[in-house]
């Protein structure tokens, strides 16, 4: 009976031990197969997370690209709006703001601003002769004449047909006048202009300032053309710029 026993005891021990030995297996292989469903979801999730970056790295990239592409657009529709097609200067739009903002500005800081209307001379003479094709190249060549002659802050812009308008700022009269000379001895083909040059130093409303400067030029050309003059220079009557209100009187020939 005793060695029965035994027996069993031993049997009993024998079940148990194989039994902890599967179970340890067991959860080994669990524990496994765990790490294994772990690591895959972590790539997974790895290559997910990957995914979503790209994703929002190319959303990033492609609305950098089109904000350039907006910001150049943009650029190119104002530089157009404000830029006179034939001769690469000014148009009289953007004229008209930045001669109104010059002269606001060159009041407050008291700075005198020459403001200059320039007419080529005989210009519908040149196209009747030459042709449409030469006229626009002489446009052209005295729009970059005048360019290259005057400052980065001065103001160049054509302001209809054969006619310039110029603002320049901190620019006293007769410099202006003596810019206009060394321009006009640069023109090709023989090609002159007029010009009337006031000065302002108040504060003056733009549109006055402008009129006496194309009371002037009107002045220069009446006194023959292939002509500079100054508005100090002449008598303006204080009326409307008509033929019979305009009267040329120089003050003194040496000037002219």
């Amino acid at each position: 009976t005793a060695d029965l026993h035994s027996n069993n005891v031993a049997e009993v021990g024998r079940i148990a031990q194989r039994l902890e030995t599967r179970l340890a297996e067991r959860f080994d292989g669990l524990l496994t197969e765990q790490q294994f469903i772990d690591q895959t979801q972590m790539r997974q999730l790895i290559g997910f997370s990957s995914s979503v970056a790209g994703c929002v790295a190319l959303m990033v990239a492609l609305l950098i690209v089109g904000y350039q592409q907006r910001t150049a657009l943009i650029q190119r529709l104002e530089w157009q709006a404000s830029t006179d097609g034939l001769t690469g200067v000014l148009n009289r739009r953007a004229w008209d703001s930045g001669y109104a903002m010059t002269l606001s500005r060159a009041n407050r800081i008291g700075l005198p601003v020459s403001v200059v209307m320039l007419d080529l001379d005989h210009f519908k003479r040149f196209n009747d002769r030459y042709g449409h094709g030469a006229g626009d190249k002489i446009l052209r060549l005295t729009a970059q004449a005048l360019q290259r002659s005057t400052r980065v802050t001065d103001i160049v812009a054509r302001y209809g047909g054969e006619e310039f308008a110029l603002c320049l700022e901190g620019c006293a009269a007769e410099e202006a006048k003596a810019l206009l000379e060394r321009i006009k001895a640069k023109l090709p083909g023989g090609m002159t202009f007029s010009a009337g040059v006031t000065v302002t130093e108040g504060s003056e409303p733009p549109s006055v300032v402008l009129e006496r400067a194309d009371r002037t030029l009107y002045a220069a050309k009446q006194a023959g053309r292939n002509l500079v003059l100054l508005s100090s220079e002449i008598h303006l009557k204080p009326t409307s710029a008509t033929d019979a209100n305009v009267m040329l009187s120089l003050k003194s020939t040496a000037t002219i």
